[in-house]
């Protein structure tokens, strides 16, 4: 039987339909526009509970459960000098942006704390106290410049910890100073954070004018609270992840801090925020 025009048509039809369809996609669901906000939580990574039970690598299968949940909520991770960054470039940061900190006790440049946060494609800032930055050697330098390689990892500068116990103004002044230093003279890093550390008690606006003097472009506190990016820089707070937080736990804990309450409070509190504060010129000099 004769093939018709009907036909031929037919078949040209199916004969280009898959070139078609790979020239021209079908047109992606368009995503579903994320709220903006200044508002971000810094996350610490540390702490005795941690420390415990990393020696024998039992808390990496608990980290890797507690990012999925943070990412299954919807939580993004970004560096916290980049959240500053946008900040100051005045461009929007999604609303539920996580900057993760990890503390002086797991820097190691071997760590599978650090292995794992890569692999989950999780932006952390390493800290480092000035005693571990002098006693740095070749090798390590060469370790951790490759995993700032990745675009995940940067760095930032820890006081020694001491317990409960405060240091006097000067001590902090001496060690903060040398860490800071060595931390350029290595990294590069000529602003760091500086991040008390987790089991240091409450420590922050009596060591603010000496984190300014000696060139921190932040300070970040024991205070449970997330951080407001355009305020005082140098008394935000943080949240502690800790082994014993269940990924439900924390992603409850993280997710009450943009609940509608919080947001509200934010509108109401503005326009009573500190604003940021400029580095004072003579507290250097009375050192």
């Amino acid at each position: 039987m004769p093939m018709t025009n009907r036909d031929r048509k037919i078949g040209l039809s199916e004969a280009i339909t898959p070139s078609l369809a790979s020239l021209c996609p079908m047109p992606r669901q368009k995503a579903p526009t994320k709220s903006s906000s200044d508002r971000i939580a810094v996350l610490s990574i540390g702490g005795d509970s941690i420390g415990s039970q990393h020696a024998d690598g039992r808390y990496v299968p608990l980290l890797k459960q507690q990012f999925d949940a943070l990412h299954d909520a919807g939580f993004q991770f970004r560096s916290l000098y980049s959240a500053m960054e946008r900040v100051r470039r005045e461009e929007p940061i999604a609303e539920r942006t996580l900057a993760v900190t990890l503390e002086s006790e797991h820097a190691q440049p071997d760590s599978r704390l650090i292995r794992e946060l890569i692999s989950l494609n999780v932006s952390v800032t390493v800290l480092f106290d000035a005693a571990q930055l002098a006693a740095m050697s070749p090798q390590d330098h060469d370790a951790w410049h490759r995993w700032a390689l990745t675009g995940l990892v940067d760095f930032g500068v820890q006081p020694i910890a001491q317990g409960d116990s405060k240091p006097h103004s000067l001590e902090f002044y001496r060690e903060m100073s040398t860490g800071v230093e060595s931390l350029e003279s290595i990294f590069a890093v000529t602003q760091p954070v500086l991040v008390f550390p987790v089991n240091s008690g409450i420590w922050g606006s009596e060591y603010e004018e000496i984190a300014m003097a000696v060139g921190a472009v932040a300070c970040i506190t024991n205070q449970q609270q997330s951080v407001d990016l355009r305020s005082n820089p140098f008394v935000w707070g943080r949240f502690q992840m800790a082994a014993s937080d269940s990924p439900r736990a924390i992603v409850k804990r993280l997710s009450r801090q943009y609940s509608r309450w919080h947001r509200l409070w934010n509108q109401i509190s503005e326009p009573f925020r500190a604003t940021p504060i400029q580095a004072p010129t003579l507290v250097a000099q009375g050192m």
